[in-house]
């Protein structure tokens, strides 16, 4: 009796108990006793064997499989090194400065329109000021036809015909004008 077939993993899983009548073991010139325990060494031994064929060939399988990959991989290993080396140096450079320049145009049309905004501001401040300390400016009512400007704060009837009424409300256009033209250059 010995195990099932072909070699593979079926010989284990077959594998039959060895024993030895008494007829046939005294036809060899044994004891059934003796020829059992050589039995089951052979036994032992083949399926020893069938192990390490089997160990063998996965450690086989493995190796081929690796080999598969590395090969497969190596052209792949390679298109990912040149490209560590081009962003090692220069290619970090171009990048870094790509980054710097997007984030100041990002960041141009708020940073116009903010100034743009600040200027007006400037010149009605410094105008609402003059109307506010000069003594030809009287206060008016805010819906009067007399109200020359009618921004906030207040309202005041000026003499058209001063120096300095003529300057205030020529920085107070002038002002207004570069704000408009910071604004459009934003939108073109």
């Amino acid at each position: 009796g010995g195990g099932g077939g072909g070699g593979g993993y079926g010989a284990l899983a077959t594998a039959v108990p060895i024993t030895v009548s008494a007829t046939t073991a005294a036809a060899n010139g044994s004891t059934p006793a003796s020829e059992n325990a050589k039995k089951a060494r052979m036994a032992r031994g083949t399926t020893a064997e069938i192990g390490k064929g089997i160990a063998r060939k996965e450690a086989e399988y493995l190796d081929n499989a690796q080999r598969e990959r590395a090969a497969s991989s190596f052209y792949r290993d390679k298109f990912r090194r040149r490209m560590e080396n081009c962003f090692s140096a220069p290619c970090k450079q171009i990048t870094s400065f790509l980054s710097i320049a997007e984030t100041f145009f990002s960041n141009l049309p708020l940073t116009v329109c903010a100034m743009a905004m600040s200027y007006v501001t400037l010149g009605v401040v410094w105008f609402k000021f003059y109307e506010e300390n000069d003594d030809s400016c009287i206060p008016t009512h805010f819906h009067n036809l007399m109200c020359t400007f009618p921004e906030f704060p207040g309202c005041f009837q000026c003499d058209g015909d001063s120096q300095l009424y003529r300057l205030a409300v020529g920085f107070h256009y002038a002002c207004s004008m570069f704000s408009g033209i910071l604004v459009t250059s934003v939108l073109l």
